[in-house]
């Protein structure tokens, strides 16, 4: 067998690549471990910057889906994993919108110019962005958690592994309290 001047890069980026995925899935796993039993707002924000800090997100956010599946109200919402205000957002012309309708999204840099009617995504100086949608056992869904980056996403795959194992992992410590925050009412848009 022939080896290449290359094939050495090819071996580390794969162990890089299993090295990071391990990393996220051990810190996912711990925080998932970590939160509460008892469902409320404070847990919501603690998953939040949780999920901030085991992937390495500049921003993260999870909520719940309104409006009839047109707009989010974010139930936590982070930036440099400090608490920033709830907020209500409509999905057309988001990156959100399409995990929505495609299960998952990760775009691993540039999503500001790929989405330019998300002005929020300028504001946040986003680069890279992953989301997940939040599905019951019946995949009803009942919310979307997401992470911006200000510098290109490095590994996709191993964020999609991350995201994955987080969400399932979100669905079923909520299986009975999600419905609750999902179906109840909030406050309206100005």
């Amino acid at each position: 067998m022939r080896h290449s001047e290359n094939s050495g890069a090819l071996v580390q980026m794969v162990v890089s690549s299993s090295s990071t995925a391990d990393v996220f899935n051990r810190a996912i796993r711990q925080l998932l471990a970590s939160l509460p039993a008892e469902v409320d707002a404070e847990w919501f924000e603690e998953a939040t910057i949780g999920l901030a800090k085991a992937v390495g997100a500049d921003i993260a956010m999870i909520g719940r889906i309104v409006d009839d599946g047109h707009a989010v109200e974010t139930l936590g919402f982070c930036e440099n994993r400090v608490l920033r205000p709830k907020i209500v957002y409509e999905l057309e012309g988001t990156p959100c919108a399409d995990v929505l309708s495609d299960n998952a999204c990760v775009i691993p840099d540039n999503v500001a110019d790929l989405y330019p009617d998300d002005q929020a995504l300028r504001e946040l100086r986003a680069a890279g962005y992953a989301g997940k949608p939040i599905l019951d056992e019946n995949s009803r869904m009942l919310g979307i958690a997401t992470v911006l980056f200000r510098t290109p996403i490095r590994d996709v795959a191993a964020l999609s592994n991350a995201f994955e194992t987080f969400a399932t992992g979100i669905a079923e410590k909520l299986r009975e309290e999600l419905p609750r925050w999902v179906d109840a009412p909030r406050p309206s848009k100005h």
